[in-house]
């Protein structure tokens, strides 16, 4: 070979070996100084020091001599996750995991243990929170309802009385032979009876949400009908006070004049009937019977004759109430059968007028002794 190219070949061989050894050692010196930067928590300095060390050397395994006698597993993608890690990034330093436990040499290492628990941590992060069920919307107080509830019940009570009493009004004989032709009594009770089915769908159905205003449109339902059954009463009454009247001769002479309460339902009293009997007596006459009772309830202190007459009109007004709880109040019962005995006792001469009273109260307060 000329000594010219020797010269060339020599040079060659120098720039080689200038190049190549420091380049087989740098991946060593990036992943010391790498070690180090974890050791003092300089995360972002040892995400690219291990990223330099890998992109020299990806395999792990190799034997690393730091200074004197400390020597170490060459493990960078192990360490560029746990500098993933601690900067917060969670999908970075589960895939750096994945390439070291791979490659396996990591699992022979004490590192292998602070892998798997930074990883169980780092899942936990990664796996997306599910979503919070949206809080329902709170309901109505309780009490609230309660009290709801409570008035639309007795509503609905005060509108089931009014209905039986229209049906003790229906079974009058006077009656009872032109309640179908007559459109205010049979054709309004169907209707009533169909509006209180509907109240009472009301409440049900706002018992059972519970709703508010379900419960107050009950309550408004059952009001409603129990002012078309009383309307209908009063109507009822004043007709079979005209069907009675029909029925009876005329006696010669002038007219006269339209009595107070229902014709020959209460007896004449000596002077003007005390205000607390003709009250109790259109009540009665009205189909109101609790509110009778109510108005006669200091018959016991009426004068004379007039008592005699509260006496019956209030046993009258009981024995209506004991037949539409369906006669099961013994007390109730018992409650008429005194009041009609006191009359008796008081005006041996008392009777119920059967025109004006129901064929069984008649039997009851002829039967009281």
């Amino acid at each position: 070979m000329r000594p010219r190219a020797e010269g060339i070949l020599a040079l060659a061989l120098v720039a080689l070996a200038a190049t190549s050894g420091p380049a087989s050692a740098d991946y060593k010196d990036s992943y010391k100084q790498g070690v180090e930067a974890i050791e003092k928590s300089r995360w972002a300095d040892a995400t690219r020091l291990m990223r330099e060390a890998i992109t020299g050397k990806s395999a792990e395994g190799e034997t690393i001599r730091f200074y004197g006698q400390r020597f170490e597993p060459y493990l960078p993608h192990f360490y560029l996750g746990l500098a993933l890690f601690n900067s917060g990034d969670c999908v970075g330093a589960l895939r750096s995991w994945a390439t070291s436990e791979s490659q396996g040499a990591i699992r022979k290492s004490d590192q292998y243990r602070t892998l798997t628990k930074n990883r169980s941590a780092c899942e936990a992060r990664a796996t997306p929170a599910k979503p919070t069920p949206a809080t329902p919307p709170p309901g109505p107080d309780p009490a609230a309802v309660a009290r709801a509830s409570q008035a639309a019940d007795a509503a609905l009570k005060r509108a089931d009385d009014a209905a039986r009493a229209v049906t003790l009004l229906q079974n009058d004989p006077a009656l009872s032979r032109v309640w179908n032709q007559d459109t205010a009594l049979g054709p309004a009770q169907e209707r009533a009876k169909e509006a209180l089915v509907s109240a009472r769908a009301k409440g049900d159905a706002g018992r059972r949400k519970p709703d508010l205003a379900q419960l107050g449109e009950a309550r408004e339902a059952a009001d409603r009908v129990t002012q078309q059954l009383e309307t209908l009463s009063r109507h009822a009454t004043r007709k079979r006070s005209e069907l009675t009247a029909a029925r009876k001769p005329t006696p010669p002479g002038p007219v006269p004049a339209p009595p107070t309460v229902a014709p020959t339902a209460v007896a004449p009293t000596r002077g003007p009937a005390p205000p607390e009997l003709l009250a109790g007596a259109r009540a009665f006459f009205g189909a109101q019977y609790q509110q009778t009772v109510s108005l006669l309830d200091g018959a016991d202190r009426l004068p004379g004759r007039a008592r005699a007459q509260a006496l019956m009109l209030r046993a009258a007004a009981r024995h209506a109430l004991y037949l539409m709880g369906g006669e099961k109040d013994a007390g109730l019962l018992a409650s008429t059968q005194a009041d009609a005995r006191s009359a008796r006792r008081l005006d041996p001469q008392a009777a119920p007028d059967p025109q004006a009273f129901s064929p069984r109260f008649v039997q009851l307060f002829q039967q009281s002794r």
